[in-house]
């Protein structure tokens, strides 16, 4: 991937997270924005370009167990597996062997981009939303309840990256080099026992169940976020605002499909050269 891309790439990502925090911290934000001179957003752009790193490797973490599980399961539903006993997704030994072929790298670098754009959007859109609302209606963005929902929503984001950088998690998917009744095992606790199929991944999946079966940290803090948010426009008699509550919620579940559908092209591409390249 060239480094002009790259850039770009962090630019957007940390343009995006300055822009949700900031107005969170301060509505006003983008309105003065407005009025900054070149001088002002040249200082601006090394920043945006830093948090975008920053921010880049946050939204892996809050996503990294739903990916680790998300490769376990192309690799058995795909029967894409070489070596049980080995590492069944070497994805950094795959990528070495990628620059072989310049096509191959090439495509390989525009999925993981296209990859990191839509994780960090996933992970911002609830605290896209409130920012949204905060720009669309001032004149609530200082009362008691509108405070309230800026403190907490700016608190779950920091508890949460406080409990990926802890470890805390109630299930962590086993790693592609781990043994295969550990892959085995981890499915059978996602999936109802019932109608076994061939290979370590029962038959039915409990649906509702899923997202906090395999983070129960991200999945709560999610539901919380949307929760309060609703909660509060209903609390203080503003029923016809609940409008941006559905949306943010829309919103961040089509661009979670988004990355988990690219993440699983990406893993599939990734194996499928593997398997038909000697």
């Amino acid at each position: 991937m060239n480094t002009t891309a790259l850039f770009a790439e962090q630019l957007v990502i940390g343009v995006l997270a300055l822009l949700a925090f900031g107005i969170l911290v301060d509505p006003t934000l983008l309105a003065s924005l407005s009025g900054t001179m070149w001088g002002g957003i040249a200082l601006v752009v090394p920043l945006a370009y830093v948090v975008g790193i920053v921010y880049d490797r946050v939204a892996d973490s809050i996503l990294q167990s739903f990916e680790a599980h998300h490769r376990l399961w192309i690799v058995y539903k795909g029967k894409k597996v070489i070596n049980e006993q080995g590492d069944v997704f070497p994805e950094n030994e795959i990528r070495m062997r990628l620059f072989e072929s310049a096509g191959a790298s090439s495509y390989a670098d525009y999925l993981r981009s296209r990859l990191r754009l839509v994780r960090a959007l996933a992970t911002l859109l609830p605290a896209m939303t409130v920012a949204g609302f905060l720009i669309n209606h001032p004149e609530l963005a200082a009362t008691d309840w509108c405070l309230s929902l800026r403190g907490a929503t700016m608190g779950i984001y920091v508890a949460l990256i406080g409990s990926k950088m802890l470890g805390l998690e109630c299930h962590r998917p086993p790693r592609t080099n781990g043994a295969s009744e550990a892959h085995s095992s981890h499915f059978k606790r996602l999936f109802s026992p019932s109608l076994p199929k061939q290979g370590p991944i029962p038959h039915r999946l409990s649906a509702w169940r899923f997202a906090f079966k395999i983070d129960a940290v991200v999945a709560a803090a999610f539901v919380l976020q949307i929760g309060l948010f609703a909660g509060l426009l209903l609390a203080h008699g503003h029923a016809e605002q609940l409008g941006w509550a559905l949306a943010g919620t829309l919103a961040t579940l089509i661009a979670t499909w988004s990355w988990w559908r690219i993440a699983g092209t990406y893993c599939s591409f990734l194996l499928d050269w593997r398997n038909n390249t000697k």
